[in-house]
Order: structure tokens, then sequence, then C-alpha cells
């Protein structure tokens, strides 16, 4: 009777341990795909409510999307240069003679780099080592962006409107994200919409797909061309979005002053100030298979201080709080990046006493 119950006991013992393991398991992996506040955007602002729904059903009608390895998909081509951008090195700064206020000065201590510029006449009002070469994080999509705008303007066969259907690799890219499903296809105007407001990682990635032919290693390779052609020498990628890589040799890195100039170059492109200045979207509204996805912007400054109208966040552990804010009062630009900080608060008080006193100026 003993050895039964010994047996028995056993037994139980060895499915709770079994079961214990299958819930570790899970979590892990559940905790893998989820987003984290460790790596990129995450705090700032709260997670939207809802990722993709359950389908009601296989896509139906439309035409055939571009895909992102597909055929007929241009050869990623040299840049272009739409806007007619001036080479950062060919640009001559003045410097301001300015003081900030002592209170002002004490905030800049938080951030490890960063600047201050007039643009219109580029002077520069505050800098704190401009040209020091640092983590970047999410701040990389702005290449991405410039590219993709730059395609669209030279290549008539790519346009805002043309779908692009999502890939499994880029749906596998977590962190900051919309949730891609590979089931779904998007407008690019709606992958700009996620980038510009959202940060969103695996948009970042099928942009970068999609320009590159099916893989996002060319087209990395073209965002560091065309950071040598604009003069950027401390400007140097790894990833179109920002992300730490696993096994991934390096991180994404720039200066202060050579993203402040991307930051400038995005400007003249309407169809991203456009997104950049959107406080609060949407997607898949109009696609009955997934509930809307409510996007709020990244960047706390956009509605809140006076003319903030971009233009890109970041962090990570290496990157700390980051930001390049562009910022236009009644015909004047400002642009202020600030990098290293450590709290998103930290460094929204710090970019927007900036800003505050540089239209003093």
């Amino acid at each position: 009777m003993a050895g039964s119950v010994n047996r028995r006991t056993l037994i139980v013992g060895v499915v709770v341990i079994h079961a214990v393991l299958l819930a570790f398991i899970l979590f892990l992996l559940a905790r893998s795909r989820a987003p984290s506040a460790a790596m990129d955007d995450e705090v700032e602002p709260p997670p939207p409510a809802g990722a993709p729904g359950t389908p009601a059903g296989a896509p139906t009608g439309g035409r055939t999307p571009a895909t992102a390895g597909g055929a007929g998909i241009p050869a990623l081509t040299p840049a272009a240069n739409p806007v007619r951008a001036v080479p950062l090195s060919q640009i001559r700064f003045t410097t301001g003679t300015g003081v900030l206020p002592a209170a002002v000065s004490a905030q800049t201590e938080s951030c490890q780099a960063g600047i201050l510029i007039d643009w219109g006449n580029r002077r520069i009002l505050w800098s704190k080592s401009p040209d020091a070469q640092v983590p970047i994080a999410s701040m990389t999509k702005m290449m991405t962006v410039l590219l993709l705008m730059e395609r669209i303007r030279t290549d008539p066969s790519i346009t805002l409107q043309t779908r692009v259907k999502v890939t499994k690799t880029a749906a596998e890219v977590a962190e900051s994200q919309v949730y891609l499903d590979p089931r779904e296809e998007f407008a690019l105007d709606d992958l700009l919409k996620c980038i510009m407001v959202f940060s969103a990682n695996d948009v970042g990635h099928l942009v970068a797909e999609y320009l590159g032919g099916g893989t996002t290693a060319p087209f990395v390779a073209e965002m560091n061309k065309r950071a040598q052609e604009l003069g950027l020498t401390h400007t140097r990628f790894v990833t179109p979005h920002g992300l730490p890589v696993a096994r991934q040799k390096g991180v994404d890195q720039s200066t202060p002053r050579e993203l402040a100039y991307l930051g400038a170059l995005l400007l003249n492109y309407p169809e991203v100030v456009k997104w950049s200045s959107t406080r609060v979207t949407s997607i898949r509204e109009n696609d009955a298979r997934f509930k809307p996805f409510q996007l709020v912007n990244r960047n706390g400054l956009v509605g809140k201080v006076e003319g903030v109208n971009g233009m890109k966040t970041g962090y990570t552990r290496a990157a700390g709080w980051c930001l390049t804010a562009t910022c236009v009062r009644n015909g004047r630009t400002l642009i202020c990046v600030v990098t290293g900080c450590p709290k998103s608060d930290v460094r929204n008080r710090l970019v927007e006493s900036l800003l505050e006193w540089g239209y003093t100026q």
C-alpha cells in the first residue's frame, strides 16, 4: 500500500514539474514577442490597447500587392538629391553669443551631447559635444525615411499609395511595433505614418526590405552611402530602425550636428512633416479583419510646445533617451538634438527649455 502511494506521489510530482516547466517556457516565448521598455521608445507614451484582432475572413478583392522580395520591385539605385541638399561638410555655421540662463544650463548636465541650431541662418545657439559620435537608437529612422522619400520623388513606379505586403521577417521584429501581420498589406503612406508617429521598428524593417529588394542589407548599405554623400562623416548605420540586434557588430551612431542636419532635410518633405507633427492617429480603421490600432506620437513635445513639428525620438540602454526636435515659429526654424538623457521627461523638459530660450535669441 505504501509503495503504491509513493508511486502515485512520484507521478504527481513529475506532472507538476513538467507543468511548471511548460508554463515557464510559454512565459519566455511571450516575453520575447512583447514590447519592452528597456529597448526602444516603449515607455513614452503608454502602448496602445490592442494589437491586430482575429481575422474575420480571408482578404478579398483588390490588386496584387507589391511584396518586399517580389518580382517587379526596382533595384536599389544611387540616391538622388531631389531637395538639392548641400552636404553638411559645405555648410558654414556661426556661433551665437547668447548665454544660457543658469537654470537651463543646469538642465543640460543631464544629456551626454546635444546642439541647438537656428537653421535659417545656420547659427549654433548652444552645443555640448556636438561632434561626438554617440548611439542614436530610433533616430536612425530619419535616414530610412529620407531614402524612402528620395526614392518616391525620383522613381515613377513608387508613390505613397504603393501597397506593400507584410513579410514574415518584418512581422517578427519586436519592441516598438504595430504588430504587423503577414496577412496584411499597407500603402507606403501608412508605413510612413507608423514610423514618424509611433517609431515602429517592424515597419522600418519592412520599408528597408521593400526598397532593398527583399532584404535589409542592400538598404543599410545605401543608408551608409547616402550618409557619406551628405557629408555625415561620423554617421554609421547597421540597421534601418536603430534597434539593437543580437550578434550585430556595433550600433547605429551619429553626432548631434549630423542628426540636426538630417532633421532639417526631412523638413523639406511635407508628407513627412504631416505625420511627424500629428499627435494621435490610427491604422487598420477600414480593415474588418483587424482591430484599429491607435498611434500616439512618441515625441511628447508635439501638441505641447508651440511650433514643434517633428522629428524623431529614440531610446536604447546604450543611447539613453534621445530626441531630434524641429520647431517652426513665425517663419523661424530651430532644431534641437539631445542624446543620452536618463529619463524621457528629463529629455523633454530640457529640449523645451532650450527651444524657449532659443526663440529669445
